[in-house]
């Protein structure tokens, strides 16, 4: 009996011992939710989705990406560096003696049509020095200007602008006349410690409505004490621009005179020359007369 006594002890211990394993697992099977996230390796990542991509493949497109973008910082690096040895456009210089400026185009359009057309050589004279009178001289190239303005029923402008400049025109329409009102001028000179700006309001270039100003002799006009404006070869026109070509032309005063001059001159000679001829003739009649007497 006492060896049955004592397997009847083991076959116990044993089951106690299973009871005792089945509950442990049982709590260790309950340790998350149902559906709690899977943790998946960086490897198994990497092969998921479309993409399909192995670890080293990864690893790869990081490098990649890390190329391009040290490519593009040391482009942009480059690139401002380069923009940055761009040099500045040189300032205009004045020069001591006049000459002929180009005749530059300019035209402001309201999109169907123009509305000021100027065909005009622009030159500035600068009085440098007030105590020595010296004089500067800067003509308008045409060819590195931007012409800009406005259209309007009664008002028209004309912006004229340059690397550190600009002329401005404003044209008035009043009754049948039109004409500018308005020149303003800007110059600045840093080479020569030059800046000079002025306005100038008055009736300049009257001309009647649908008719172009036309003047090809030098006309100056005082924008300041130290700042003049010279305008060669104008041949101008706002508002009533019909297909885009000048209207009627109509010469300015100083064209008139010096067309005129000539012509007084030549009638001036041809009456001294007749007068002349009559003097000599009334003077040999008296000494015919004369001669008969004796």
């Amino acid at each position: 009996m006492n060896w049955q006594h004592l397997l009847l002890g083991v076959l116990l211990t044993a089951a106690g011992a299973i009871e005792t394993i089945a509950p442990a697992q049982k709590t260790i099977s309950k340790a998350g939710p149902p559906n709690s996230p899977k943790t998946t390796s960086p490897a198994v990542l990497a092969t998921t989705g479309n993409a399909k991509m192995t670890a080293a493949e990864t690893t790869d497109v990081h490098i990649t990406n890390s190329t391009a973008y040290s490519n593009m910082t040391s482009a942009h690096a480059r690139s401002k560096t380069t923009a940055g040895m761009l040099s500045t456009p040189a300032g205009p210089t004045l020069t001591p003696n006049p000459s002929l400026a180009a005749t530059g185009n300019y035209s402001v359009s309201n999109g169907s049509a123009d509305c000021i057309e100027a065909l005009i050589a622009l030159t500035m004279v600068v009085t440098k020095n007030s105590k020595t009178n010296k004089i500067g001289y800067l003509n308008i190239d045409p060819n590195v200007t931007h012409t800009s303005g406005s259209c309007g029923d009664w008002l028209s402008t004309l912006n004229i602008s340059f690397h550190r400049g600009f002329i401005h025109f404003t044209f008035t329409k009043h009754g049948k006349m039109y004409y500018v009102s308005v020149i303003e001028a800007s110059l600045m000179v840093p080479s020569e410690g030059v800046l000079v700006h002025g306005i100038q309001s008055d009736q300049f270039f009257v001309t009647p409505i649908g008719s172009s100003f036309k003047c090809l002799s030098k006309q100056t006009v005082n924008i300041a004490n130290d700042f003049q404006l010279l305008l060669v070869n104008s041949h101008l026109q706002a508002f009533d621009i019909t297909g885009d070509q000048l209207g009627k032309e109509e010469e300015c005063d100083l064209d008139r005179r010096k067309r005129l001059i000539p012509v007084t001159v030549g009638l001036s000679l041809a009456g001294l020359f007749l007068i002349t001829l009559l003097s000599c003739v009334l003077y040999s009649r008296k000494s015919y007369r004369s001669y008969e007497r004796i």
